[in-house]
């Protein structure tokens, strides 16, 4: 009697960490893995600013948005359009050439 109720708390706690790591797999898919995988928003790259500051481009459909966050706000820095989204480095240069085309943009403005 004793064996057959170790093995059912044995048989129960082995589903239960299964299930919490099956969980754990998707939490981590829906909420971490899914950078950049989208087909209308991409996310570009990320630099942080601070400890709570973050500078972030965004890529949706065919214009790259220059966002910047903090602590509960999220504000617009710069937009780069078509023609020059393809002027844009590649891969590896790409958040420090984002960053130089919006400072230009934005000296352009002002």
């Amino acid at each position: 009697m004793g064996f057959g109720i170790a093995l059912r708390a044995a048989l129960a706690l082995g589903a239960v960490v299964t299930l919490m790591y099956l969980f754990f797999l998707w939490l981590r898919r829906m909420y971490f893995g899914r950078r950049g995988t989208g087909r209308l928003l991409q996310v570009l790259d990320v630099a942080p600013l601070g400890s709570k500051a973050l500078i972030c481009a965004l890529k949706v459909g065919d214009r790259v948005l220059i966002v910047g966050t903090s602590e509960g706000r999220i504000s617009l820095l710069c937009e780069i359009l078509g023609d020059e989204v393809a002027n844009l480095p590649t891969k590896g240069e790409e958040f420090p050439g984002l960053l130089k085309a919006a400072i230009e943009k934005f000296k352009a403005k002002a």
